[in-house]
């Protein structure tokens, strides 16, 4: 021991310097025999603070001031009774709002080592042979930065199976820390650790000290003082006699809010850890509250194993090692690096500033979640009240329009005076098979939308023959009420209620319940557009039903009814003396259309203009003001080769002026001329979709194609291409 080199001052008679910003490291004290063991190491202790310090409100700290080698150093204590990461947060808090000039910090006392147990049954211990009264210190490694939290963790499933994930991660010390750190270690390569004789120099100044300080085994049993006992999960203990001098350990330290009391608790820890590959050396309390706010390092004696086993026996002992080993530290860190640490004030300052950005992002987080759930709460009960999918029928039908076709619909005074009418209007629009009803539909959908009433509802119903049982008169009155719904809160609300109590009543709303419910959710707006396509191919018992549905709702508010069909005399008695307009295919439309699909001639028929003049005008003479015959006369002379071919067809089209028969005969003509395989597969398209109870998508009618006899389930491998069904 080093007693030559004591000098008995009264320090309490010393004055430290005036100003606080002298005091550059902060040493932070949980307990109070962690504190008193801080105290110790000062070579110099002020009994009054500096004279320009003045603590901050709210600060609870208690503080001690002293010098230890070239530092001056301030003990902050945590308020007594507590511990853990949240106490710890609140000594930074402290240190920031009074002593902001604070550059580093050493979070010193005890903890729980780790053993590195290479085999329980042998007994054998690993490299890591930590026992009581050692010391551990923080050391940055690969990616950690010397201190993990193994609380902070998230539930994950893999493999079916709900795990536990460590989440977020923890400053490194700051480079004055770690320099010194590297400094310390070749230090205790060449001459071994002074922790002894530090301690010995602490006992000589505060004699009362030493008896409840010094190590457990002088002056005790060796049964009871002299053995260091670690106890396994499976029970196994592996017993050493307890070392004399305390060995440095340098790795990572896991910090917790809550006390390792078992083994069990300890090792599945330590398990978890281990998957990351995170081998920490001891376990404690403060230091992740500390590590993104205060720039420290962690300093811990060991004093007991974390298991059923622990006790206070140690617990002085390891404090005292610890602050030895912080005291030793400090004569490695170099002052001039100190000063060019940046203050915690300021660190801090930045650390708001980074806090303030994830508080707005968990903010947006959080509100995107609650729209996502409430997204889907509204999606669940829209398809509880109306599972049909409105609106990719509508937007098929609307990529079927060509733009610029349908302007002169439009831009008919009849269509003006209906779209502009002040009052409650109907628009009944009859034409022939193929003249482009549908599209017209959509097309007036889509121009109501964008125009400038875009404030206005629009809200409609594609009828389809082919899908006549499952549009009944609930599923015409939920479509139309889902749609309302779904662009005003208040209908919304409206229907989320009859969802509760239809629920809780455990029945389907009826009829009249959904007609109740639309007719009120028309008295929440003023104007509304309601376009009803094909209502000629709605089953003829439920016409006069939707229709005296609709009529019930015409005087609620402002709605106009714009209906297509067919010439059928029974849907024109519905609406007798409402205003007409005829649905025609224009020679101005088509020409577009042929002129359009003109252009996928073969090459060099394309560059005979006056041939593709004679196909545009062949065409349109041919398809008698009907748009679907203009796309089958197309499609045929699309398929020809050469000139001749396409002139051949053009005459074929003049003989046969306005048949629907040798349209399809054509298109037969056509499937049958291709390669076999080809051919069988147009036929099987054909009597797929023909079959069909209602329009296929492309996915379900390739599934369709795919199946084979004697095959159980659907292979890829017999997939098409999307290219080789279109052709």
């Amino acid at each position: 021991m080093r007693s030559s080199h004591l000098c008995f001052v009264d320090m309490s008679q010393l004055c430290g310097p005036e100003r606080a910003e002298a005091y550059t490291v902060a040493w932070i004290a949980a307990l109070p025999h962690e504190r008193a063991a801080g105290e110790a190491m000062f070579d110099e202790e002020y009994e009054d603070p500096p004279a320009d310090f003045k603590k901050s409100r709210g600060d609870p700290n208690a503080y001690s001031w002293g010098k230890i080698g070239k530092h001056y150093v301030v003990v902050a204590a945590l308020p007594s009774g507590e511990y853990g990461l949240t106490s710890t947060a609140t000594v930074a808090q402290g240190l920031h709002s009074s002593l902001p000039h604070v550059r580093i910090g050493l979070l010193v006392g005890i903890g729980a080592g780790v053993r590195e147990v290479v085999d329980e049954e042998d007994k054998t211990v690993g490299q890591r042979d930590i026992r009581l009264g050692d010391v551990v210190v923080s050391h940055p490694e690969g990616t950690i930065g010397g201190v993990v939290q193994c609380d902070l963790v998230k539930a994950k499933t893999v493999g079916g199976s709900e795990v536990l994930e460590r989440k977020g991660s923890l400053n490194s010390p700051p480079l004055a820390l770690r320099t010194a750190l590297t400094k310390l270690q070749a230090t205790h390569i060449r001459r071994g650790t002074t922790i002894p004789t530090i301690i010995a120099e602490a006992f000589e100044r505060y004699p009362n000290m030493r008896s409840d300080f010094c190590h457990p085994g002088l002056g005790g049993t060796e049964v009871d003082r002299r053995t260091d006992t670690y106890h396994s999960r499976a029970g196994t203990t592996i017993s050493n006699e307890a070392r004399i001098s305390p060995k440095i350990h340098y790795g990572t330290v896991a910090s917790s809010n809550t006390l390792k009391k078992s083994a069990r608790h300890r090792d599945a820890v330590l398990a978890r850890l281990a998957k990351e590959n995170i081998k920490p050396m001891c376990f404690e309390m403060e230091a992740a509250g500390l590590m993104n706010n205060f720039p420290c390092l962690v300093i811990r004696g060991t004093c007991d194993y974390g298991d059923e086993h622990k006790n206070d026996d140690w617990q002085n002992y390891a404090a005292i090692t610890a602050a030895g080993l912080a005291k030793e530290f400090l004569q490695c860190v170099d002052v001039e690096e100190v000063e060019e640490t940046q203050e915690i004030g300021k660190l801090i300052l930045q650390s708001l500033g980074t806090l303030h950005q994830e508080v707005e992002q968990n903010r947006e987080d959080v509100s995107h979640l609650t729209m996502s759930a409430d997204a889907h709460r509204r999606r669940h009960v829209l398809d509880w009240l109306c599972p049909y999918d409105y609106l990719t029928q509508f937007e098929n039908h609307s990529a079927r329009h060509l733009r610029g076709t349908g302007q002169w619909f439009l831009e008919d005074s009849t269509f003006l005076s209906w779209v502009q009418a002040d009052q409650s209007s109907t628009l009944i629009c009859p034409g022939g098979p193929g003249c482009g009803k549908t599209t017209i539909s959509a097309l007036v959908i889509d121009h109501l939308r964008n125009a400038s009433s875009s404030q206005k509802p629009v809200i409609y119903f594609f009828f389809d023959y082919q899908r006549r049982k499952e549009q009944t008169a609930h599923a015409f009155v939920a479509t139309l009420l889902r749609q309302l719904a779904s662009l005003s809160q208040e209908v919304f609300s409206a229907v989320e209620k009859l969802h509760n109590r239809s629920i809780s009543h455990s029945r389907r709303p009826s009829v009249e319940d959904l007609q109740s419910e639309l007719q009120s959710a028309f008295q929440t707006v003023t104007e509304c557009f309601v376009v009803i396509d094909a209502w000629d191919e709605c089953e003829p018992l439920k016409r006069v039903e939707c229709a005296n549905m609709l009529r019930g709702c015409l005087s609620q508010c402002v709605v106009h009814l714009l209906a297509t069909t067919r010439d059928d005399h029974e849907v024109h008695a519905l609406f007798d003396g409402d205003p007409t307009l005829r649905i025609q295919a224009h020679v101005e439309d088509l020409t577009l259309y042929t002129a359009k699909r003109a252009a996928e001639l073969a090459p060099n028929i394309r560059c005979d203009v006056g041939l593709v003049e004679n196909v545009i005008k062949g065409v349109i003479d041919a398809s008698d003001g009907v748009f679907l015959l203009a796309r089958l006369h197309m499609n045929s002379i699309n398929d020809q080769l050469t000139a001749n071919e396409v002139k051949d067809t053009l005459n074929g089209l003049r003989k046969d002026t306005g048949s629907y028969s040798s349209a399809y005969e054509a298109t037969m003509e056509r499937i049958n001329q291709q390669q076999k395989r080809r051919s069988d597969l147009g036929k099987r398209i054909l009597a797929w979709v023909v079959h069909a109870k209602r329009p296929l998508r492309f996915e379900e009618l390739n599934h369709a194609l795919a199946t084979r006899p004697g095959k159980r389930s659907i292979e890829s491998g017999d997939m098409y291409a999307k290219e080789v069904i279109l052709s």
